[in-house]
C-alpha cells in the first residue's frame, strides 16, 4: 500500500477563534483564502454528513470531487472527506482529507491546515521531492486568511 502524502500548513492569526471560525465554516469564505479552491456547490455553513461537488485547481489541472463534512466541533475542527475524483491524470482510488483545527494562543489564533492524500500514485521514492515543492514552493507574501482577518477591518 502506498505511502499517504501528508502536508501541514500552520497560519497565526491575530484574532479570537470566534472571528476566525467563519472562514473555516461558511464555504464562500474558505475558498477566499483556500488557493486551490475554485469552486464549491456548498453554501452558508457546513454540516455534519453533508455532501457537495469542488473544483480545485492543482499545478494547472482541474479536479472535481465529491466532498463529505466528516467532523464539526464549533469553534474548533472542520474535517472534510474528498473522493471520487474526476480530471485528467487522476487515480479513481485517489481520497484526500482536509482537517482545519483552531487553537486559542495569546494573543490570536493558530490554524492547522493537514491535508492527508491516499492513493495518489506517486512512486515511494518521489516522495520527499513531491512534499519538499510543496512546502517550499508557497508564496511568501502573507497568506490569504491573514490579510482577509488582519489588513481588513
Amino acid at each position: 500500500m502506498p505511502i499517504p502524502i501528508r502536508v501541514v500548513e500552520r497560519i497565526f492569526v491575530k484574532r479570537t477563534p470566534d472571528k476566525v471560525w467563519p472562514y473555516v465554516i461558511v464555504p464562500e469564505l474558505l475558498q477566499k483564502w483556500n488557493n486551490k479552491m475554485v469552486e464549491t456547490e456548498a453554501r452558508h455553513e457546513f454540516v455534519l454528513g453533508q455532501r457537495f461537488m469542488t473544483h480545485y485547481q492543482m499545478r494547472r489541472r482541474g479536479l472535481r470531487c465529491t466532498s463529505e463534512v466528516t467532523a464539526l466541533e464549533p469553534h474548533r475542527r472542520l474535517a472534510l472527506r474528498h473522493f471520487d475524483p474526476q480530471g485528467d491524470n487522476v487515480r479513481l482510488d485517489m481520497e484526500a482529507t482536509e482537517t482545519i483545527t483552531l487553537t486559542e494562543k495569546k494573543g490570536g489564533t493558530l490554524l492547522l491546515k493537514e491535508v492527508v492524500i491516499r492513493n495518489h500514485g506517486t512512486p515511494w521514492w518521489i516522495m520527499p521531492l513531491v512534499v519538499l515543492v510543496t512546502l517550499l514552493g508557497k508564496p511568501r507574501n502573507p497568506n490569504p486568511l491573514k490579510k482577509l482577518l488582519e489588513v481588513t477591518p
